[in-house]
């Protein structure tokens, strides 16, 4: 499908789960959260066909990715590459196959603090 049939689609499904929720009753409930994951399934189509990222070489993206990373490590900078991680299939993958993103992770050992 096209971005343009995607988003009318989404369009048509909206309206579809606006007038569901304005008629009460058990099959009325159980049709518009069937059409709420159905609109969560186009949505990702349409952001899969906007994202640019699965069009680009795999290792421009890697070094963006490392690019991204904070020169000097501050507390907190480890979760950088999990952030990654996080925001699609493709830049998990790419994520994934960088060791530079991985071999930045600064982690810093807790102060030795007694219990007793």
């Amino acid at each position: 499908m096209s971005v343009i049939q995607l988003e009318t689609r989404i369009a048509d499904i909206s309206s579809r789960i606006d007038h569901g929720n304005e008629v009460p009753g058990s099959l009325e409930e159980l049709f518009v959260i069937q059409l709420e994951r159905t609109q969560r399934v186009v949505c990702r189509q349409l952001n899969a066909l906007r994202d640019p990222i699965p069009k680009l070489p795999v290792e421009l993206v890697s070094n963006i990715f490392v690019e991204c990373l904070p020169l000097d490590p501050e507390p907190g900078s480890w979760c950088i590459p999990m952030l990654l991680l996080n925001v699609c299939h493709a830049w998990t993958d790419i994520a994934l196959s960088t060791p530079a993103l991985w071999a930045a992770i600064h982690l810093e050992e807790p102060p030795n603090e007694r219990l007793f």
